[in-house]
């Protein structure tokens, strides 16, 4: 979710990227660049510093819990999407695009489970023992 200011008001947008091996990453889909990492870093806080952000947020969270439910519940079927796009201003939500030009790429980045990371994040912080509680 991002809030940028364009002229004299804000615009609000957000995306839901599902990534998953045997899928194309956020990478492959270019939702993910380093560039557009650059600009994030770089443009962080022009909306102000407390922007109110709390409702899209809320709708980028709920609907990405209902798509991991349906994906992993017997409720839907077919094809879920893997790349939303949501625009705060309009209140809508829209399959995007990049999603068609990530399909036809072959991603070299998600190739077996062993490449998802650590679901717990060790190695980032010191696990507590009881000397440091």
């Amino acid at each position: 979710m991002v809030v940028t200011a364009v002229g004299g008001h804000f615009a609000v947008s957000g995306q839901i990227v599902m990534s998953f091996p045997g899928h194309p990453c956020m990478r492959c889909v270019g939702f993910v660049t380093d560039k557009m990492l650059a600009d994030e870093v770089n443009n962080y806080g022009a909306a102000g510093s407390r922007p109110q952000v709390v409702w899209p947020n809320g709708v980028l969270a709920s609907t990405a819990v209902g798509l991991f439910v349906n994906m992993v519940t017997p409720w839907h079927k077919g094809e879920l999407p893997l790349y939303l796009e949501y625009d705060g201003n309009a209140n809508t939500m829209m399959q995007s695009r990049l999603l068609q030009y990530g399909r036809a790429q072959q991603c070299a980045h998600f190739t077996s489970l062993h490449d998802v990371g650590d679901p717990f994040w060790t190695g980032f912080a010191e696990p507590l023992t009881d000397s440091s509680r």
